[in-house]
């Protein structure tokens, strides 16, 4: 399996297993997703060159998604999953999550006529080696 596939799979497992609703695209509006709700987004990888090994850093983007009166519970929910993510071994690769370089914006969305919601993007970056 690819890393960012790995990581991808293990990131939204994680936000299952908090027991956040979690989708792998924006729900549509015939899916009824109830706020608040997560959406794993995108994912990008560079090739890091040393001298006797490639690694790669992977970038993950997981999205939060909530109702006008939900900052407190998104932020309180991206805590939780960031924390839940773990430097590990899986599938072959050795993958450590770089906490420091973590990056956490709220942004009020208000696309949706009438409505205002709040949307939390949460950025991960991953070492593989």
């Amino acid at each position: 399996m690819l890393p960012e596939q790995v990581i991808y799979d293990y990131v939204y497992s994680q936000s299952e297993s908090l027991g956040f609703k979690t989708y792998d695209h924006l729900p549509m509006e015939s899916e009824n997703a109830p706020y608040p709700f997560v959406v794993i987004g995108e994912i990008s990888s560079t090739d890091v060159n040393l001298k006797t090994a490639l690694n790669k850093t992977t970038t993950l983007t997981i999205h939060f998604w909530g109702d006008g009166e939900s900052r407190f519970k998104l932020n309180e929910m991206a805590e939780k999953l960031e924390k839940s993510i773990e430097t590990g071994y899986t599938d072959g690769y050795a993958v450590v999550v770089r906490h420091s370089q973590t990056h956490k914006q709220l942004i009020q969305d208000t696309s949706v006529p009438n409505t205002v919601l709040n949307h939390l993007v949460l950025t991960l970056v991953f070492s593989l080696t």
